[in-house]
């Protein structure tokens, strides 16, 4: 059995549980807890606790990954935090012009401005496969619903979703499903 000693809980998990019937919220956090520290799973027959389970058992399973990455020290193959500019810049007393980024990375900046609508329409392929497991749980009408919020370019030219400092489907879904429950009921949010 795996165990670790320590696990982080984030609000984004208290946030969710709230969302459970009062009665079923410490069978949810002692879930949360035993994951966290055992990564023993529960299994939840009632629709909504196993949504918000899902929502946060991935999240969890994010930590046991990092956990046993950091263990192996360093960043993963294929992080370029550690990559060093090539070029030698110009002396800053030349009357040259300002100070020009090493060029490997300017084509960079080049290539991402010339493939944006190619890597737009990649990512919305990606979005719909990603969702197309969630049509069993919340059905067909509500998942177009929720691609439709979420799948319109900004201004940047990357979908509305990629535009958010953290996204997780799962708990997405299950907060726009109770989002969409209380207008029903009237109260706005």
């Amino acid at each position: 059995m795996e165990q670790r000693d320590y696990f982080s809980f984030s609000a984004d998990y208290w946030q969710l549980i709230q969302k459970v019937p009062e009665g079923d919220q410490m069978a949810m956090m002692k879930a949360v807890v035993q994951y966290g520290l055992y990564r023993e799973d529960t299994t939840f027959n009632d629709p909504l606790l196993a949504v918000v389970w899902l929502a946060i058992r991935q999240r969890l399973e994010k930590g046991w990954r990092n956990a046993a990455n950091g263990k192996k020290g360093g960043a993963p193959i294929g992080n370029k935090n550690g990559r060093k500019a090539t070029e030698i810049q110009p002396p800053l007393n030349t009357p040259s012009t300002q100070i020009q980024p090493p060029l490997h990375i300017e084509k960079e900046r080049v290539n991402e401005k010339e493939n944006n609508i190619y890597i737009y329409e990649e990512e919305l392929e990606k979005f719909k496969k990603e969702l197309e497991q969630f049509t069993p749980t919340y059905g067909r009408d509500f998942i177009y619903k929720f691609y439709l919020n979420w799948k319109e370019p900004t201004k940047s030219g990357k979908m509305r979703k990629d535009e958010e400092k953290t996204w997780d489907t799962a708990t997405r879904l299950a907060i726009y499903k109770e989002n969409l429950k209380t207008r029903r009921n009237g109260n706005d949010i």
